[in-house]
């Protein structure tokens, strides 16, 4: 079972070259981020990005001290990475025309392929708290009193929070394609 205490042995292992530790940490760690960057970025650049974010964890692992939780270390990292893939030139944001999307190659493990594309664009539209509650509790599951302490708010104020958000995603959804409704 994973406990703080684990992972604490974990980091400090894995910071002093330990591999087997990093590996525990990826394993542990890899959907989770893997969730957060496919929220994010196009498809196709989704196991790119999440390569990338493990490889500045390696490389930084070693000036992390504990001071804030290694999950919301780690998130940091992510949002650098993505905010990075962003800042490069060649790459541009997915525009896929919604009536052509279903027809797009690949498996997609979320649904609808339109509708997808649809949240991802109604996500885009909203201001990075909105994009963050919806993800910590969505892509990544958590509970909404995890959801609290990562953001550092109370129980309550999470839950309006998160209840705002989905609600302004769903008012993007509508303005972008009028015939949908809740």
């Amino acid at each position: 079972m994973w406990t703080p205490e684990h992972e604490t042995q974990l980091i400090e292992r894995a910071q002093q070259g330990d591999q087997a530790a990093f590996g525990e940490l990826y394993d542990h760690y890899l959907t989770k981020v893997y969730r957060r960057v496919y929220a994010l970025v196009p498809e196709s650049d989704v196991e790119d990005v999440t390569q990338e974010i493990f490889i500045s964890v390696a490389r930084s692992l070693s000036s992390f001290r504990g001071g804030s939780k290694f999950s919301t270390w780690l998130y940091r990292i992510v949002k650098r990475r993505v905010a990075d893939y962003y800042r490069k030139g060649e790459r541009q944001v997915e525009q896929v025309e919604i009536e052509k999307a279903d027809h797009v190659a690949g498996a997609n493990p979320f649904g609808d392929k339109a509708d997808e594309l649809l949240l991802r664009q109604a996500m885009r539209a909203l201001p990075e708290s909105h994009r963050e509650i919806i993800l910590l509790r969505l892509a990544e599951g958590l509970p909404f009193q995890d959801v609290a302490d990562r953001l550092g708010i109370k129980l309550g104020a999470a839950k309006v929070r998160f209840y705002r958000a989905i609600t302004a995603c769903q008012e993007q959804i509508i303005q972008l394609e009028p015939g949908v409704t809740f």
